[in-house]
């Protein structure tokens, strides 16, 4: 199935959902899910609590059934979710799925969930545009990853935990914010390979009334690695009061 936003989609009440797609078969033999494309050229707001602005769903009887789930935020366009809303884009099920944004990707409280995936299927998620919030695939299995590519001109302000899989990795061509622009924090990696290009770069806030800064963790399967290596170009900005720019604590597991 193919689905377009080209009007916005609001909706406030517990637990709402601006889009939800789901191609799910039964449970005979052979029986497959279906691919779901889904195009977004407009805003997208989910501000109730527990909210999602998008839910997509491809599910066959067994997870290699699954079909493939695509997709793309355009330029312009707002995806988001209140700061005690679910993940913001929430993926169920499907094969080789792609998340494509070249617009403006966000969790309200940046360290709740902009990108939540069960594991069942492997994601990318390709930024070109801005992406703010904490990240995580859950399950297990040893297909289990979502690989992230921040795109050159790409801005990703990573939340608290970017929870990936040994499986995964990320890559930094564009500009890199641990804990948000603005803010002094710390953004946690758990993945296979974190690799940051020669075009990226990374931002680091500083408090000087506390002398805190920005810190990057991260964590793979053999060593734990602190902050972006020397060879990383880094950019240096001021945060004039850390108390009103901070992060809140993450709100759900």
């Amino acid at each position: 199935m193919t689905i377009k936003v080209n009007e916005a989609v609001r909706v406030s009440g517990t637990g709402a959902q601006g889009i939800a797609a789901q191609s799910a078969s039964g449970t005979g033999s052979g029986n497959k899910g279906g691919g779901v494309i889904l195009e977004v050229s407009a805003d997208i707001e989910a501000s109730g609590s527990e909210g999602r602005a998008i839910l997509v769903q491809s599910a066959g009887k067994e997870a290699a059934d699954n079909g493939q789930i695509q997709i793309t935020i355009d330029e312009g366009a707002t995806v988001s979710t209140g700061s005690d809303g679910a993940e913001t884009i929430g993926i169920l099920g499907g094969a080789g799925n792609v998340v494509t944004n070249h617009g403006t990707l966000v969790q309200a409280n940046p360290n709740s969930y902009v990108v939540r995936t069960d594991g069942t299927g492997t994601t990318t998620l390709d930024n070109y545009g801005t992406v703010s919030g904490s990240l995580l695939v859950a399950g297990t299995g040893s297909l289990l990853s979502l690989d992230v590519n921040n795109k050159a001109g790409g801005r990703f302000a990573s939340g608290e935990n970017i929870s990936l899989s040994e499986n995964s990795t990320f890559v930094n061509d564009g500009l890199l914010s641990p804990a948000g622009f603005g803010s002094v924090g710390t953004s946690i990696f758990f993945l296979g390979q974190f690799q940051q290009t020669a075009s990226g770069s990374t931002q680091i806030d500083i408090d000087f009334a506390d002398n805190s800064s920005d810190e990057v963790k991260i964590v793979t399967e053999s060593q734990v690695v602190s902050t972006p290596a020397r060879s990383c170009p880094i950019r240096l900005a001021a945060v004039q009061d850390r108390a009103a720019a901070a992060p809140s604590a993450l709100s759900r597991a």
